[in-house]
């Protein structure tokens, strides 16, 4: 149950911030335009990444994952090249 407190308050914390990150990265259209599983895609990888200390390779991989299973044909190499400019800002 800690785990899904802590998830659901860092979405709301991290949210504003992702968004800005997400739309200096792509030019053809921002993080509102994006489909709602593409959102939370970034946003999971990126929480992980703050909150958990999760390896940056795996975070990649997981989304890239999770976007070919759930959302459409161009979301994986999207989410795999916007987080990792992202995470080489950090």
């Amino acid at each position: 149950m800690e785990y899904v407190l802590r998830m659901g308050n860092a979405f709301s914390l991290y949210e504003s911030v992702l968004k800005e990150k997400v739309d200096r990265h792509v030019q053809s259209f921002g993080y509102e335009r994006m489909d709602i599983m593409d959102q939370v895609l970034f946003l999971l990888g990126y929480i992980e990444y703050r909150l958990f200390a999760t390896p940056k390779e795996v975070i990649l991989n997981e989304m890239v994952e999770l976007a070919k299973r759930y959302s459409d044909e161009g979301a994986p190499k999207l989410l795999n090249g916007v987080l990792h400019a992202i995470f080489q800002e950090e």
